[in-house]
């Protein structure tokens, strides 16, 4: 199971004033990265990340999986969570140590190097890389508590 996810400092911003409709179907993608990564709350964009995420091969594909967000309510709290990532691994081992959720302006599939970052989380918590062998599936199991929440105040 991936570790709690820690949003990036203009998550809450984007949210707020719009420039991330966080209702909107097919425009969030979690991608993996490397161990080249260095997490940052002041990343803003994919060019930030970019470099390290993990080449297309292996079942792997660049550009990450295109998630089905939910919203949940219960009481005052509201969460945003999404189905778990997941890709069959083929020929060889995959390694990553993060994933991180993107927004997908253009909803084409493809992440653009000004496209936001939104959060990220820890695949494993030592910390070290995950590691999926081939014939298995890698997946994202996301956080019980979603990946990230909305308090009332």
């Amino acid at each position: 199971m991936a570790g709690p996810w820690t949003t990036y400092n203009q998550t809450s911003e984007l949210i707020a004033d719009g420039t991330v409709d966080l209702d909107a179907a097919g425009r969030f993608r979690v991608v993996l990265v490397n161990s080249g990564y260095t997490a940052n709350r002041t990343h803003t964009t994919w060019g930030d990340i970019r470099t390290n995420e993990l080449s297309t091969g292996n079942g792997y594909t660049a550009n990450g999986f295109g998630i089905t967000q939910t919203w949940t309510r219960s009481g005052a709290t509201t969460t945003f969570d999404s189905d778990d990532p997941t890709w069959a691994i083929t020929t060889a081992t995959v390694s990553a140590r993060y994933a991180v959720l993107m927004h997908d302006a253009n909803n084409d599939g493809t992440i653009a190097t000004a496209d936001v970052c939104l959060a990220y989380c820890l695949l494993d918590n030592t910390p070290a890389d995950h590691l999926v062998a081939p014939g298995n599936n890698f997946i994202v199991q996301i956080n019980a508590g979603g990946i990230f929440r909305i308090q009332d105040a």
